[in-house]
This record gives structure tokens, sequence and C-alpha cells, in this order.
């Protein structure tokens, strides 16, 4: 995922936003994927874990998809945790 994020942000030559997807099953592994797709200049990134808001810097997007695959998200959750998080910018309903 993080060869393809700087591809991708190599390729978009700053013309377009890129939103890089940093989920993974553990905090640990996401916030790895996440100071990555940051260092290579990526726009956001798709988050499930609050805590890494304290750590970057740039626009979060909340992907709210269904069990079994992700974890759905009320409208009254996602409302505080936009309320919340200053970086949060997007949300991706599946």
């Amino acid at each position: 995922m993080a060869q393809i994020d700087e591809i991708i942000v190599a390729e978009s030559g700053g013309q377009i936003p890129v939103v890089a997807s940093v989920t993974s099953g553990h905090v640990i592994p996401t916030l790895s994927l996440a100071k990555h797709a940051q260092c290579v200049g990526a726009d956001g990134f798709c988050l499930y874990y609050q805590v890494l808001s304290l750590v970057l810097t740039i626009p979060i997007c909340i992907q709210n998809f269904d069990c079994p695959i992700g974890t759905s998200m009320t409208p009254e959750l996602l409302a505080r945790i936009c309320s919340e998080l200053e970086q949060v910018e997007y949300i991706k309903e599946e």
C-alpha cells in the first residue's frame, strides 16, 4: 500500500488531491501507513481511529462501512467525531 501511495502522489504532480487509505486492524500499522502517506504528500487518508488525529496534520476521511468488513457508525457518532476532530474533512459512506 505504501508504494502505491508514493506512485500516485508522484504521478498526480499536485494537480489533484490524493486521499490515501491507511486502514488496518490495529492502530500501530494504521499509524505507520498514515505517517507514510503524510510523508509522501498525500492530501488525506481514510481511518477508523481517533487517536491518529493527535499525530497527523493532513485532512482525515472517515470510512463508514457496515460489518462484517467495517465498523458501521451512526450519524450521531459521526457528528460527534467530526465536532471533536478538526482534521476530519470527509466522510465516505459505503
